[in-house]
């Protein structure tokens, strides 16, 4: 015989219990994740005393609060993810040239801008991941 059999309101309970925890432990998505982020810079920002953040901060929140939709920041994740793929294109363009040219300090500095290049854009394709 099961523990069920013997205490069948006590399985029931545990499974509803169990049901309410999974729920809660839920990840925020979309915009509620973006502001549950604000909110927890804002306090973090209180919380150092630093007032000029924290007023950009609170701004930042009462606008998300009253614009931003899932939709609208899905849209804005794949724009930035464009713009971010052209200005790698261009910082690759702009490698080659100072490779053609021949000047070992300008290729660096390139190879060093178009490493900054791919780094943003993994950035952002990372964020437009986010659920």
């Amino acid at each position: 015989m099961t523990l069920t059999h013997l205490f069948p309101r006590a399985a029931v309970t545990l499974l509803l219990g169990a049901c309410a925890l999974t729920a809660q432990a839920e990840p925020a998505t979309g915009c509620k994740a973006k502001i549950d982020g604000i909110r927890a810079d804002l306090e973090r920002a209180r919380a150092d005393n630093n007032t000029r953040k924290a007023d950009g901060l609170e701004k930042a929140l009462a606008a998300a609060s009253a614009n931003c939709t899932d939709a609208g920041l899905k849209a804005e994740r794949d724009e930035r993810v464009r713009e971010k793929e052209k200005k790698l294109a261009e910082r690759q363009r702009e490698l080659q040239e100072e490779r053609a040219e021949g000047d070992r300090e300008d290729i660096a500095k390139a190879e060093r801008k178009l490493m900054d290049a791919e780094a943003e854009l993994a950035e952002a394709r990372r964020e437009q991941a986010l659920p």
